[in-house]
């Protein structure tokens, strides 16, 4: 994997709460083709909008090809409406937004390539880290467009009219933000920057078909797979409680680069209680990360902690693991056989660790936070 996901074919469940009345892709293939669509319909590229729907990209699309221009326009007076690039939309030809179109959301994960023009008469936003790549001009014109792009980022050939006034919410702006020269696309996204100097004739460097989360008994089943890898080292498995801060829990080595296709599995042996999410973050040798599409599960279990390693060894460290998150801090007590207390600690996070300076023997540990309490016996040797 050089340096880019060409395609997700999962819905991505955090971007499901866009309007319910909208038109979404389900599988990698073009706009034009009727498969494409969940409804099996394929909708007209031009005045996109006007039939009062949204419009969720949520899998590999292509409109147009290095030989056949496509030019996709947008219906004016739709703002209430939003055009979602969850994962990978790329036009071949231009773009172009009618005054107070739809809202153009390219959130984390999604990519849109535009090998054209963009006329923006509308709300763009890129605040969720989403990234926005023009082979020609961005102009923004018009008193009902914005462009919000923190977090994210915008490449452009160049910026022209209203976009050159912003261009320092633009990326960087010029020369920085632009295609060919400093520390720019090809430094950023380097898979992307090679896809564009072929004019789309080779393909993204990476095509993750999969990823999926499901509950077996107590202990949660994360299964993906990839179509191709080029410079792949490995993925880090992130999860999450809330769906937004994301803590790496688990990392699976890749396979350099091949054109075979290749399934990957991880077992998440102590869950969270109720709703976890979990992300697929991508990294290659060179250092480019990449992080994917969320996935989650619910589990129906009550709330639990794991101490590790058994047996413990004295003068080492004792984890330990919470599978919810405390609302107060969590108190541990070391004691030993006779109730004498050896450690006292308190935590404020679902994991931690202490250090043992304890006589080999058997111990009693307590653990209470609010709504939760728990003893275990370890023995140290």
């Amino acid at each position: 994997m050089k340096n880019f996901i060409a395609a997700l074919l999962m819905i991505f469940p955090l971007i499901a709460t866009a309007q319910e009345n909208s038109k979404n892709n389900q599988s990698n293939k073009s706009w034009e083709v009727n498969s494409t669509w969940v409804d099996g319909s394929a909708p007209a590229f031009t005045n996109v909008g006007s039939s009062g729907v949204a419009f969720n990209i949520f899998g590999y699309v292509s409109l147009g090809s290095s030989s056949i221009t496509r030019n996709m326009t947008f219906a004016g007076n739709n703002p209430t409406l939003t055009f979602t690039v969850a994962d990978t939309l790329i036009v071949f030809g231009n773009m172009s937004f009618a005054t107070d179109a739809m809202t153009l959301s390219v959130p984390a994960g999604g990519l849109l390539i535009v090998f054209g023009n963009l006329d923006i008469n509308n709300k763009v936003d890129l605040s969720n880290a989403g990234n926005i790549v023009v082979t020609g001009s961005v102009s923004k014109s018009g008193s009902q467009s914005s462009i919000d792009v923190t977090g994210g980022s915008f490449y452009a050939g160049s910026y022209n009219n209203g976009a050159q006034g912003a261009q320092s919410s633009i990326g960087n702006g010029p020369p920085d933000a632009s295609l060919n020269t400093g520390t720019d696309l090809s430094t950023n996204l380097p898979g992307v920057y090679d896809f564009i100097q072929n004019n789309g004739g080779t393909a993204l460097p990476i095509e993750l078909i999969d990823f999926k989360a499901s509950q077996l008994g107590e202990v949660v089943d994360l299964r993906w797979a990839t179509a191709s890898e080029i410079n792949f080292d490995h993925f880090d498995i992130l999860r999450s409680t809330d769906g937004r801060k994301f803590d790496v829990i688990a990392s699976v080595p890749g396979h350099g680069t091949t054109k075979q296709p290749h399934d990957y599995s991880f077992t998440d042996g102590f869950p969270f209680a109720g709703v976890s999410y979990y992300r697929l973050q991508a990294n290659d040798f060179d250092g480019y990360t990449e992080t994917f599409k969320t996935v989650s599960v619910k589990i129906e279990t009550g709330k639990d902690i794991s101490l590790y390693p058994m047996p413990v060894v004295n003068e080492s460290k004792l984890s330990f693991k919470l599978n919810f998150l405390p609302e107060t801090e969590i108190q541990i007590t070391i004691t030993n056989v006779t109730g004498v207390e050896c450690i006292r600690r308190a935590y404020s996070h679902a994991e931690g660790e202490m250090d043992l300076d304890l006589e080999p023997g058997v111990y009693i540990v307590r653990m209470t936070s609010s709504g939760f309490s728990k003893v275990l016996r370890i023995v140290v040797s």
